[in-house]
């Protein structure tokens, strides 16, 4: 049950549980919002804490349902389930348990990794726990760890010598961290109280005290608190980061500074003084007291990611590859002084955008210096103009003809902010403004359409703003002279919805014209998400048949296979015209027909390098016994790994599946025959068959095994241990009168 609780959508929980004639226990009361009585909820206390103290685990339905009812019970008496909620050393311990039982039910299957964790819900959260929180994890719960069947974590020391090093005498990262943060800021505070000042970065003797000073600061460390109440003790003023990380009250002239600081931080691009946390801070306190709007958050925040991205150490290739594309895609919000650092990193970027942004930076003072960052300024200026003003600027200023445009690509969110500012500003505000901001009634949506018509007809040209609310509102009315494009005479029928009536007349225009250019940014963009869909749906669905044929037509002329011939856009078109065809079943003959000589070119082109590919699959298995991974560092690896993947496009099902079995069965004798080899050695070593009884780990552990697959010798190595056994009986009788005697 507690499966279905956990992984239910909670509507469909919802209405299972309605329909049920039993008590509902507490966890399906908490999971479906309610609330349970008092006595059953302490009796569900009563029964974890009995539970934890037991020594069993507590799954993870468990720890979801006590979240929950820390939010509506006292549980200040209830030590051991707030242990159990907070502390992250007791989840550890519950995580072990759950990785634990898993092993112990699964004693044939290899090593437990976080690839085959994901198969069992609870285990591949308790997996990822441990490895996302492993500064927390004692010396103890180490020792358990690696002496369990599993792959360590990657986030784990590689050995217990390793760790203990690291740790230099603490029991983990956490109270290493802890205890050496407590005391540096101690050092720190102790200093202020006798120089009546923070460290000085130009003295010599104070530079490392001063680096750890700026460390606490730019970790929000919970110890930073002790230096800025000392700060504040010895009538020392908080600096505008100090304060923001301590969460002080800003002054409105700090808030302007606070902005200028981010603007020049990123304009000056300095990898020493560039503090990525202490940045995003300031934007956050910008936004929370209205400062900057959500647009200008977000563009600061991600020109604030891409400087922290570019200034990250020791990038591989793939991290410069993931870099590269991004600061392409975001061009026009890189700063120039950034560029030293790109070129730095070994990032190409094309010589005539280097270009671009050098003519436009001038003399790198003024951060406006690419579109996004023009923007903001122009939005500023905008209300500067009123406020110095007293009006809005002219109709065909470049301000105006600036936010016309912003309106029109800008969130609902900001469209109220920016009407917001207005009525503060007491400016007038256009009838235009109001419309696109939902805040207009419907007698004035109707007098704004006449005013809109009347200018229409005396063929004054609109504005974009106005052609915008004229085509909205159109759309919106039934008056059956108003023709809009695309929708021409279309006829009102007062059992549909105008909506409905203009998707039909698409659709008409569609089915007399199915190659018709439909501009969803442009005169069709006032139409629902959902709309758009279902006309994109309805022309696809009628050229589809044609664009699948001239396919055909393709793969034939050129003898080459559909990854090589299709563009980016004609891939994408396929998928989705596959995805409609599982919807309404239509076209599946000529998807089959493309499929089937996809895969027909495909095996001419590999057919004589299928056999190799086989060889070098069994080889690599031999020798590494496991099977190839296309995510490997090794070429040839990856090439065997990619090759299987060709192999199982171009054969049967039947067949691929042979070749897997064959893989597997090689992978399995090899594993055996290594296994044999090791316990023949012991054997030859010591003279003797391992025994359970032994102290040593390992021979308690190869005797266990000799006793599970053992069986599975072949008949030669079934005769060879039977001779090891006669000759070596006596002495395996003696080590066992030996050890039971003990």
């Amino acid at each position: 049950m507690g499966y279905y609780l956990t992984n239910l959508r909670p509507s469909k929980l919802r209405s299972s549980l309605k329909k049920v004639s039993y008590k509902l226990n507490v966890e399906e009361i908490l999971i479906n919002n309610g609330y349970p009585e008092k006595e059953d909820i302490n009796d569900y206390l009563d029964m974890i804490e009995k539970k934890y103290i037991n020594g069993q685990k507590i799954d993870s339905l468990e720890i979801k349902t006590l979240n929950k009812i820390k939010l509506i019970v006292d549980l200040n008496n209830r030590q051991i389930i707030q242990d159990l909620i907070n502390n992250k050393v007791l989840k550890i311990d519950n995580c072990i348990k759950i990785i634990q039982e898993f092993i112990a039910n699964h004693p044939d299957d290899d090593k437990l990794t976080l690839v085959l964790a994901i198969f069992d819900k609870d285990v591949a959260a308790a997996y990822k726990y441990i490895d996302k929180n492993y500064k927390y994890v004692t010396n103890e719960q180490y020792d358990i760890i690696y002496g369990l069947n599993m792959e360590l974590p990657p986030s784990f020391d590689k050995n217990r010598e390793e760790r203990l090093k690291n740790l230099d005498g603490y029991d983990s990262y956490y109270e290493k961290e802890n205890i050496l943060s407590y005391k540096t800021s101690k050092d720190i505070v102790n200093f202020i109280k006798l120089n009546k000042r923070r460290p000085d970065p130009n003295n010599k003797d104070e530079v490392m005290l001063y680096k750890t000073y700026n460390n606490l600061l730019s970790k929000n460390s919970r110890w930073f608190n002790l230096i800025s109440d000392s700060l504040i003790e010895n009538g020392i003023g908080l600096s505008l980061e100090e304060k923001i990380i301590t969460g002080k009250a800003i002054s409105n002239t700090e808030l302007k500074e606070i902005y200028t600081s981010v603007l020049n931080n990123i304009r000056d691009c300095n990898k020493d003084s560039f503090v990525y946390s202490i940045e995003l801070k300031k934007l956050k306190v910008l936004k929370k007291h209205n400062i900057i709007d959500s647009r200008e958050s977000k563009i600061l925040n991600r020109t604030i990611n891409m400087i922290n991205s570019v200034f990250a150490d020791d990038l591989n290739e793939k991290q410069i590859k993931v870099l590269s594309e991004s600061i392409w895609s975001n061009k026009d919000i890189i700063p120039y002084n950034l560029i030293y650092y790109i070129r730095n990193k070994g990032i190409t970027l094309p010589k005539p955008y280097i270009s671009i942004i050098a003519a436009t930076s001038k003399d790198g003072i003024n951060i406006a210096h690419n579109i996004y960052m023009n923007d903001i300024k122009q939005y500023r200026d905008f209300f500067k103009y009123i406020e110095s003003n007293g009006n809005r600027p002219e109709h065909d200023d470049s301000l105006s003809l600036f936010m016309r445009n912003y309106l029109l690509n800008c969130s609902g969110h900001d469209r109220n902010v920016y009407i917001h500012a207005l009525n503060n500003l007491k400016a007038p505000i256009l009838m235009e403004e109001l419309y696109i901001a939902n805040q207009l009634s419907d007698n004035a949506i109707n007098n704004l359409y006449n005013k809109l018509l009347l200018k229409k007809d005396n063929d004054i040209p609109f504005d974009i703003l106005e052609k915008y609310c004229f085509d909205s509102i159109s759309l919106r009315r039934v008056d059956k002279s108003t023709k809009v494009r695309l929708y021409d005479n279309y006829t009102y029928d007062t059992k549909q919805s105008i909506s409905d009536e203009v998707i039909d007349q698409i659709k008409k225009t569609i089915i007399n014209n199915p190659h018709v250019d439909l501009d969803f940014n442009g005169e069709l963009s006032i139409l629902s998400d959902s709309d758009k869909k279902e006309i994109s749906e309805f022309q696809l669905d009628l050229t589809a048949g044609e664009f699948i044929y001239s396919l055909i037509q393709r793969i034939k002329r050129e003898n080459n296979t559909l990854d090589k011939i299709l563009s980016f856009d004609e891939t994408q078109k396929l998928s989705d015209i596959r995805r409609l065809s599982k919807k309404n079943n239509k076209n599946e003959d000529l998807l089959n027909e493309l499929d089937s000589l996809d895969k027909e070119i495909l095996f001419k082109k590999n057919e004589a390098n299928i056999s190799g590919m086989i060889d070098e699959l069994i080889n690599f298995v031999k020798t590494n016994k496991r099977m190839p991974n296309k995510s490997s560092d090794d070429p040839t690896e990856k090439k065997i790994a990619e090759d299987l993947e060709i192999i199982k496009n171009i054969i049967s099902e039947q067949e691929y599946s042979k070749i897997l079995t064959l893989a597997r069965k090689i992978l399995l004798t090899e594993k055996q025959d290594s296994f044999y080899d090791e316990f023949v050695s012991f054997i030859e070593r010591n003279e003797r068959f391992p025994t359970k009884l032994s102290n040593d780990p390992e021979e308690i552990k190869l005797a266990e095994q000799y006793q599970k697959d053992g069986t599975k010798f072949n008949l030669e190595q079934k005769k060879h241990i039977t001779m090891l056994q006669k000759k070596y009986q006596l002495n395996n009788i003696a080590l066992l009168r030996k050890m039971k005697g003990r």
